[in-house]
């Protein structure tokens, strides 16, 4: 009976010193863990470069869930495995954009797939130079109007219109208040007020004019603008605040350096692009395209 005390009393001291020493050996390696994480955002309906997909659970046919896209996937998978650094990132329907960057701002989330440099919104950010991707504004228009316009001092005497759904660099948000411009919520209704003859032109960054007309069937039957209205040239932002500044800014700016970086991030806009034109073709345009003849 004694012995069976003292063992009673040897295993509960044994428990009493040990779970202190697991808490502290726990919390050790969640703080290594911590380390070996970096946390990333980004655009979550602006696609290619950064938006929200429903991908099927593993085999299940009829479960799906969200998975985050982004045309930066690559080039961050490769930093991932080259530093051993595992990216997570974050992302929630219930959260809006802007409320995403305020997080990067305070240390939250480490950094931003995809930002422009000297808006105010990125404010508080570190820029990674130099930037691996462009997204230029251009002119889509009717095709048999395309001719009408020989320069932008004309654009000015006609009347346009830009989705409220873009993102813009401020420059380029500025240079906009040129122009005679209705700011439209839903592109769709923006491309019929354009066949109906409301308005001459659309402004629209050319991923989300690529995007917009594949959805609805229109792609082959407005034309783009081959001229560049304005360049809109896309960055990594990094938080000030994030303990992984530091590391962050100079690893990435290697990266972003390297020719071959920019060569997979633009061989991953290719493919991005060609997918979203797939998954849409066959798409029957709205009623109201006939009205181009």
């Amino acid at each position: 009976m004694q012995k069976r005390i003292l063992i009673f009393f040897l295993l509960c001291l044994t428990i009493t010193i040990s779970s202190p020493l697991y808490a502290q050996m726990k919390n050790i390696t969640n703080k290594a863990e911590a380390k070996q994480l970096i946390t990333a955002v980004g655009f979550m309906d602006y696609p290619p470069v950064g938006y929200i997909d429903k991908v099927k659970y593993k085999n299940a046919d009829d479960v799906f869930v969200d998975k985050y896209r982004t045309v930066f996937e690559d080039i961050i998978n490769e930093f991932s495995q080259a530093t051993e650094k595992r990216v997570k990132y974050i992302f929630d329907r219930n959260k809006n954009y802007e409320e995403l960057i305020r997080n990067v701002r305070g240390g939250e989330y480490d950094m931003v797939l995809g930002v422009y440099h000297e808006t105010q919104l990125y404010e508080g950010l570190d820029v990674v130079f130099p930037s691996l991707l462009n997204n230029p504004i251009s002119i889509i228009m009717l095709p048999k109007n395309t001719g009408k316009v020989k320069n932008l001092a004309q654009l000015k005497t006609l009347k346009g219109a830009i989705s409220t759904k873009e993102y813009l660099s401020d420059y380029v948000t500025e240079q906009l208040k040129n122009y005679n411009l209705e700011y439209i919520d839903e592109p769709q209704k923006m491309f019929e007020k354009l066949y109906m003859g409301e308005i001459d032109y659309v402004f629209a960054s050319y991923f989300f004019g690529i995007v917009e007309t594949a959805k609805l069937g229109l792609r082959d039957k407005l034309t783009f603008s081959k001229q560049v209205i304005w360049n809109m040239p896309l960055f990594i932002g990094v938080s000030k605040t994030s303990s992984n500044r530091k590391y962050l800014v100079g690893k990435l700016t290697s990266y972003s350096e390297r020719p071959d970086s920019k060569a997979k991030l633009e061989n991953k806009l290719r493919q991005m692009i060609m997918d979203i034109e797939l998954q849409y073709k066959g798409t029957i345009p709205p009623a109201y395209s006939q009205n181009s003849i």
